[in-house]
């Protein structure tokens, strides 16, 4: 966990303090803001080995897959899963369907909520706010596939780290988007000014 791995887990510790903080001051958002702090916190930690190195921290190791970062978890799938897959091809399959399924239901229910012109459930985020997490979450997408592939070139180590530090920076400003929206949420419009006695 050298400079690199610290400059790309400050701002995601950064935005995690910062949504924790704004959590309070904005009610309207106290629970997306929660959200986003727990998970800059988890990436955070996780950018830093969950510690390992500052705190001498003996990491656990499953099918020889050491876990100490999330992605590590990937890693363990990759390793394990075609064996499981060939012992077990008929819940392959049906996993696979289901998820096919699930993934249809899903596409169905947001084309009939989009049509009928109503906001998604539990979307009560601003159009910036979407934006600025749909692209930490692309970026991020990106930094995974990149680790998951084990290409071990300086320039290629060098693209996951920029594409996870301009994730956190993008986790920063969304915190800071929601926050506004939180703030403004609750303040009387025009009809509720006209409306209250003087």
């Amino acid at each position: 966990d050298g400079w690199i791995a610290s400059a790309c887990a400050a701002p995601f510790l950064l935005a995690a303090a910062a949504a924790g903080r704004a959590a309070g001051r904005a009610p309207a958002r106290r629970g997306w803001l929660w959200l986003l702090a727990g998970f800059g916190l988890v990436c955070g930690l996780d950018e830093l080995s969950w510690g390992e190195r500052y705190f001498q921290l003996a990491m656990p190791s499953v099918a020889g897959v050491k876990l100490d970062a999330l992605h590590d978890l990937l890693d363990l799938a990759l390793a394990t899963l075609p064996g499981w897959l060939a012992r077990h091809p008929a819940m392959a399959a049906v996993a696979a369907m289901a998820a096919a399924v699930l993934i249809a239901m899903a596409v169905g229910a947001w084309r009939r909520w989009s049509r009928a012109g109503r906001p998604w459930p539990g979307s009560a985020l601003g159009r910036t706010s979407c934006l600025l997490l749909g692209w930490m979450t692309l970026l991020l997408t990106m930094a995974l596939a990149i680790d998951a592939a084990h290409i071990r070139v300086l320039a290629v180590s060098a693209l996951e780290e920029m594409l996870e530090l301009n994730a956190a920076l993008a986790l920063l400003l969304a915190v800071r988007a929601v926050y506004r929206e939180g703030r403004t949420a609750h303040l009387p419009g025009p009809e509720t000014e006209a409306a209250a006695p003087l």
